[in-house]
């Protein structure tokens, strides 16, 4: 009961947070349907990245752990194997909302992004711990890679969104995926190839991206609210103020108490009735 309590609590936390991110986005604009199903998605390919990387592993010999597979291999291994395959699987689980017209802005990108990437580390969190039964560092492990895989699938999901509207034929999606790979090695390098001591190299990171998540998660709540439509009684009395004043309005506000106007307009009034 302990080691499925275990492994199961750090496996439903990207579900939480995933819900969490059902409750801020419109609906208007990324429908919530589509947003759970990008999660289920990248839970899937989750699934199959694993088991590619893991074939690997055995095949090749290759190890993410220094311990196991060297310097060289792990690097190797994590590089041109792991993180490729990591990252090109969450693309997969965003490309339906991609394809779709809800994907109309930059920003969309990193909600879709996010969500892939959430249900990517729901099963990779299950899947090492119930590899390592014991020890509290691979719970550290699990929950420190969290924020990684939603900051860099971030990165590219903005860069894809992007590209699809922008107009300029420039690499920004190729460049922002390779970025991502690279970032996504080292990281993994720290958290899984290394002893518990390099966990602390990625502490100013965990920092950094809990800064850049909490701006995104502000945005979010401020886009939602600027998006929330005026009352039709509301935009009338907008439309009402907006118009300009008529001529009796400005006669009746320059009018004296006894009736008449200053002198300077019954003056400028006769002039127009003479010409």
């Amino acid at each position: 009961m302990v080691e499925t309590v275990r492994w199961l609590l750090p496996a439903l936390l990207p579900a939480v947070c995933v819900a969490a991110l059902l409750r801020k986005v419109d609906p208007r604009r990324e429908p919530r349907a589509l947003v759970a199903l990008t999660f289920v998605l990248g839970t899937i390919a989750a699934g199959l990245a694993l088991f590619v990387t893991g074939r690997a592993a055995s095949r090749t010999g290759l190890d993410v752990r220094v311990s196991t597979a060297g310097e060289s291999g792990a690097l190797i291994f994590l590089f041109f194997v792991v993180a490729p395959i990591q990252e090109a699987a969450k693309v997969a689980a965003v490309w339906p909302a991609f394809v779709s017209k809800q994907v109309d802005q930059a920003y969309d990108g990193i909600v879709y992004a996010a969500a892939s990437s959430l249900g990517f580390a729901a099963i990779e969190s299950a899947f090492v711990l119930r590899a390592h039964p014991e020890g509290l560092i691979w719970v550290a492990r699990a929950l420190i890679a969290l924020p990684a895989h939603v900051f860099f699938a971030c990165i590219w999901g903005y860069a894809l969104a992007r590209a699809k509207h922008w107009k300029r034929r420039l690499p920004i999606f190729p460049a922002a995926f390779i970025a991502t790979i690279g970032a996504h090695g080292l990281y993994a390098h720290f958290v899984y190839g290394r002893g518990p001591g390099a966990l602390l190299a990625v502490s100013p990171l965990l920092a950094v991206m809990g800064l850049v998540a909490w701006m995104l998660w502000r945005d979010l709540a401020a886009r939602g609210e600027r998006d929330t439509p005026v009352p039709s009684t509301s935009r009338s009395a907008l439309r009402h103020l907006s118009q300009p004043p008529s001529l009796s309005a400005v006669r009746s506000a320059l009018r004296r108490a006894d009736g008449r106007l200053p002198r300077l307009i019954t003056i400028d009034s006769d002039v127009g009735a003479a010409s």
